[in-house]
């Protein structure tokens, strides 16, 4: 709960609410104020916004809804009319976001969705002045596979592959499907010395993994990955994707089948570095 709009504010940044719920009437200030500012200044632009008031006139109420507002309750009101407004307004936003955000062949986030969370990303740590790393992953010869064994093969490859990356990452970390045979990775509060264990093990448990081939035969599939790291790399979206793709391109031209961390000259892997 906040006590004021810009405490709300401040607040978005910290948090990720399912909902806000917002008098019209507030010092510093008003509800439809802060509606304008959630709707234009964040990240969270989506977010169920529902105005509780006194002020009951029909015009107060259109230009709450004119504004964006997903509803507007009078007060008085009953308790258990408002917690059905919110369960409403929470499961259709929910809904139409998971929609909205997903890949529909490999069930992770979109490209439209991941940049949205980089964004958020970038809001957050930029405030904090906290560091978070992502990591750019590609198929090896995905395209030599799709020729031989068909697109319904390459298809259940991404599927794997995806449940790979995701099976070796936090709750708090993002996967999403970047275009093609490409994934790109969120990792918050995360350095990139740090994530790069993590892109190793999923190198690793996608490198042990055969899929089936349309012969019957079994396939195996690596993967090349770059990571980069906000602040040191980047410092806004298109230069930390920049950056994560060059690296990815060294795994590549290194052989494949590896994990590489961007530097800005030319850059080597970690373990290289290491040994």
């Amino acid at each position: 709960m906040s006590a004021n709009a810009m405490d709300a504010m401040d607040k978005l940044y910290d948090f990720s609410p399912d909902l806000i719920l917002s008098d019209v009437m507030m010092p510093e200030m008003d509800g439809f104020e802060l509606l304008q500012k959630v709707r234009s200044e964040t990240m969270r632009g989506d977010i169920p916004f529902i105005f509780i008031s006194s002020k009951n006139s029909t015009e107060d109420k259109l230009r709450g809804f004119h504004l964006g507002g997903d509803d507007y309750i009078t007060k008085p009101f009953q308790l258990d009319e408002l917690v059905a407004r919110i369960r409403v307004n929470i499961k259709r936003s929910e809904r139409l976001r998971k929609e909205s955000a997903t890949d529909f062949l490999t069930s992770s986030l979109n490209r439209r969705a991941m940049e949205t969370r980089l964004g958020i990303e970038l809001q957050r740590s930029h405030r904090f002045g906290r560091t978070f790393t992502v990591g750019m992953v590609d198929i090896d010869h995905f395209k030599k596979l799709n020729d031989t064994h068909g697109h319904l093969v390459g298809d259940e490859v991404l599927r794997t592959i995806a449940g790979k990356i995701q099976a070796q990452l936090r709750d708090i970390d993002v996967v999403s499907r970047f275009g093609g045979e490409e994934f790109f990775i969120i990792m918050p509060e995360t350095e990139k010395n740090n994530a790069f264990q993590a892109m190793e093990r999923i190198r690793t448990s996608i490198a042990s993994t055969n899929s089936p081939g349309a012969d019957g035969n079994h396939i195996s599939v690596s993967v090349s990955i770059g990571l980069a790291e906000f602040p040191g790399d980047g410092i806004d979206a298109e230069s930390l994707i920049k950056a994560a793709d060059m690296a990815m391109y060294q795994s590549k031209a290194a052989g494949r089948n590896k994990v590489t961390v961007y530097e800005a000259a030319p850059g080597t892997s970690l373990a290289e570095k290491n040994n």
